[in-house]
């Protein structure tokens, strides 16, 4: 008897679960073990004598009276998902088992909790998956160590290694990062884990080593490792002690091996089964219910239906064949495979064990734990057609789109698109940078950009132009978001072409300014034949005057004058009338409004009152000036016809700053320095359903033949080019206010523009 009892308290310290014996009545805590001691933060000494309520074990005191109600009825509580308290605050999700025992001659309580924080928390960061791989290595029970090889597998460095690892090695993660492996654990050549990270770095295959002995100077055990190489090259090893499960085996009882099966009742389904044709169930637990439908009752035996006949139709050979595999060679076997459960539903499982041998050798059971990883499989699912959805996208895109390293350009990967653009096969691109097969009409738009996602997180239609391999030049509309694959950082980036938009834009522009010179031509006749019968009538004049000096000198001059101001209206004509590219360049606004104040005059005509407001100091902006004017005349020219009876038509001109609450009632504009610019008059004005149509291409409110719905497109796309925007109030009877916001000039500001 005594030899029994020493053995349980032997089980009881050395058991890895959190285990306590406390009184029925009051809770006064008898016995714990260290694992107790490390789930609830105090000390030993610190536990005894006092109870559960002293020490604010239940964060929940209502949990703990459910617990005892339903111990004094049942004798035994089972799987209790309870909330206990550390010594330093914290809450604990756990799994409480606890049962009535006798203890020195008295009913106790035994209780034993499972810590499932970190289950809670990986269920809560779904999603999440770099945090809960984190909180998986630094929590999780087994030991964690990541490797880097040195030189031709001369020794490997630690990179990193968890709390498991320090409990396990009794070493600080301090004490081991930086080091090599046999600078740490000298014994690691005699226990095999050098080689096996030797193989698993050249060949790498993921590699299981059998439980083995580990010895050296300063500590000795039995352990068990599994090693993969990640695909940066580094190498993992996850490993467990086995130390402390061997020496109790040795030792085991049938008494143990009843509290072993008590604490197999954990969430997913631990067995024993047989190795025969239907895989008979000796013992499940009750997790078999949750995971397949079938009770602990139903599986045993094969009462109902036998595992084989759980396990898919369509599965079941292979998973024969890999568990099989594992037994020949006296390993652990690990098997993800699918089930069909009781009412006719397909899930995954993940299969992990091992087989029980007898002293002769002969395979007597397997016993293993079977875990539902159905969501995971989904989520695998699901990503691999998301990935599969994007390389379709990717290729089937006719834009050009294209992954480069974020540092020096470097393709990762371009699609047919790309290719077909610039004229250029894989191989030519592949391996190379953009700047080496020089796809950039400047190297400095490339540095601009990148400056560009550095600062803003991504570039939206950016306009850059491309060289092909043939040299042409085509205008490209980029954007692009930054990117990580593995540990590069890389650019996502995707380019629509423009070039023939572009073209088609400049044949627009020249198109609707003649339109708009046509229209000038039947005012500026009227004017330019009142010039010429004045210089009619002082020829006459003057010849009437022959013989006196005096007079015809006076007649001529007059002809001089009329000549200059005929000239100087044939000069605007042709200023605004001339074909030339677009050049950006610093120019006051209110100089081109001044300049065109002249030829506005009869533009307008008699009845129409012409007021102009400008800003005291520059309007500088950064934009063309035939542009500028061409805006300026098409505004002027849809005023006047809104005005046939005559009116009043200003514009003015200010510096205003727009803060981001202003900034969001208007399309496109952003907060800053701005030049506005309003066009108002007092004519006709529009409903709103043709005030939001005045931008759209070929509309008009004209009669056919007086207008080709051009004017308000061109005067939005010059706007839109030099960075501002422009918008339109009106009410029938009321007139019209068109605003326009142009971005104030700054040093600086036209070389950023010319890159």
């Amino acid at each position: 008897m005594k030899e029994n009892k020493d053995l349980f308290f032997q089980c009881f310290n050395l058991n890895p679960i959190p285990a306590a014996i406390t009184t029925i009545d009051d809770g006064v805590i008898v016995d714990v073990n260290d694992a107790f001691c490390e789930l609830s933060g105090h000390r030993r000494e610190g536990l005894l004598g006092r109870t559960v309520v002293d020490i604010r074990l239940w964060v929940d005191t209502a949990q703990r009276e459910s617990v005892l109600q339903e111990g004094r009825q049942k004798g035994v509580v089972k799987n209790r998902e309870v909330l206990l308290r550390h010594a330093n605050g914290e809450a604990h999700h756990c799994l409480l088992f606890t049962k009535v025992f006798e203890y020195d001659g008295k009913p106790h309580h035994l209780s034993m909790a499972i810590d499932i924080s970190e289950r809670k928390r990986s269920e809560d960061e779904l999603g999440y998956a770099e945090a809960r791989y984190r909180a998986m290595v630094e929590n999780t029970l087994s030991g964690v160590a990541i490797f880097r090889a040195l030189g031709d597998c001369e020794d490997f460095e630690y990179l990193e290694f968890n709390k498991a690892a320090e409990r396990i090695d009794l070493v600080s993660r301090e004490e081991v990062v930086g080091k090599t492996l046999l600078e740490a654990f000298p014994g690691s050549r005699e226990s095999g884990l050098y080689q096996a990270l030797c193989r698993v770095w050249r060949n790498g295959i993921g590699e299981n080593l059998p439980v083995y002995y580990y010895q050296d100077d300063r500590i000795s055990g039995w352990r068990e490792s599994f090693v993969y190489r990640l695909p940066s090259g580094e190498l993992v090893e996850v490993y467990s002690d086995h130390t402390a499960l061997i020496r109790m085996e040795e030792d085991l009882s049938e008494r143990n091996r009843e509290l072993y099966t008590l604490i197999s009742n954990l969430p997913g389904m631990v067995y024993r089964r047989v190795h025969d044709g239907e895989w008979t169930m000796v013992e499940v637990s009750q997790g078999s219910f949750k995971l397949t439908g079938y009770r602990r009752e139903e599986l045993v035996g094969n009462k109902k239906i036998s595992w084989g006949r759980v396990i898919h139709l369509e599965d079941r050979d292979v998973v024969f064949h890999e568990i099989h595999r594992a037994l020949e060679k006296r390993d652990h076997f690990q098997v993800v495979y699918r089930i069909r459960t009781a009412d006719d539903r397909i899930k995954w499982v993940w299969d992990h064990g091992s087989g029980v041998f007898s002293a002769e050798g002969g395979l007597q059971f397997l016993e293993g734990f079977a875990f539902d990883i159905t969501d995971h499989m989904r989520i695998q699912e699901e990503l691999r057609m998301t990935e599969e959805r994007f390389a379709k996208i990717f290729q089937a895109s006719p834009d050009w789109v294209s992954i480069t390293t974020l540092e020096d350009g470097a393709y990762i990967d371009v699609n047919d698109g790309y290719l077909k653009a610039s004229g250029y096969t894989r191989d030519e691109v592949m391996g190379h940078t953009s700047l080496e097969i020089d796809i950039w009409e400047r190297a400095s738009d490339r540095r601009r950009l990148v400056r560009k996602i550095r600062d803003q997180g991504l570039v939206r239609n950016e306009e850059v132009r491309f060289r092909t391999k043939t040299g042409n030049l085509r205008s490209v509309l980029w954007s692009a978001v930054p990117i990580t694959l593995g540990d590069r950082e890389c650019i996502l980036g995707w380019g629509r072409d423009i070039t023939e938009y572009k073209y088609l834009e400049d044949e627009l522009l020249r198109t609707q300014k003649m339109e708009a010179v046509g229209r000038l031509a039947g005012t500026i006749a009227h004017d330019f034949n009142n010039y010429l019968s004045a210089i009619d009538g002082f020829c006459e004049l003057a010849l009437l005057k022959v013989g006196n000096a005096e007079a015809i000198t006076r007649n001529i001059g007059k002809i001089r004058d009329v000549k200059v101001t005929a000239s100087s209206l044939i000069k605007q004509l042709l200023s605004f009338s001339r074909k030339q590219p677009a050049k950006p360049v610093p120019v006051d606004l209110n100089d081109v409004i001044r300049s065109m104040q002249e030829l506005l005059v009869p533009v307008m005509g008699s009845k129409i009152e012409l007021g102009l407001t400008l800003g005291t100091d520059k309007c500088l902006i950064l934009s063309d000036r035939s542009q500028l004017e061409q805006v300026i005349m098409n505004l002027s020219l849809n005023a006047r016809d809104a005005m046939p009876k005559g009116g009043c038509f200003r514009i003015s001109t200010e510096h205003v700053f727009v803060d981001e609450e202003s900034a969001g009632m208007h399309v496109d504009l952003s907060a800053g320095e701005y030049v506005r610019l309003l066009v108002s008059d007092n004519g006709m004005g529009m409903d709103k359903d043709t005030v939001s149509h005045v931008f759209d291409p070929y509309f008009t409110t004209k009669s056919l033949g007086k207008g080709s719905g051009l004017g308000l497109t061109i005067v939005y796309t010059i706007v839109r080019q030099s960075g501002g925007c422009i918008s339109l109030q009106s009410e029938p009877g009321k007139g019209s206010t068109f605003t326009i916001f142009l971005p104030v000039y700054k040093a600086g500001a036209e070389e950023k523009h010319l890159l």
